[in-house]
């Protein structure tokens, strides 16, 4: 790719670099080798943080 695209998914992005279906979730990797799908389970487990302090 020549220049910056936005996919409507991880496996969208995937698919289309890797020329087939992939798993997005379990396809991309950070530099620590932890999969996208940790990332965002640790992410959902968080307690929200309010947008203004009361």
């Amino acid at each position: 790719m020549t220049h910056d695209h936005v996919f409507a998914s991880p496996s969208a992005a995937a698919s289309v670099l890797a020329g087939a279906n992939y798993n997005g979730r379990t396809a991309w990797v950070d530099r620590q080798s932890q999969k996208l799908k940790s990332h965002q389970i640790v992410s959902t487990q968080t307690e929200p943080t309010p947008a203004t302090a009361a």
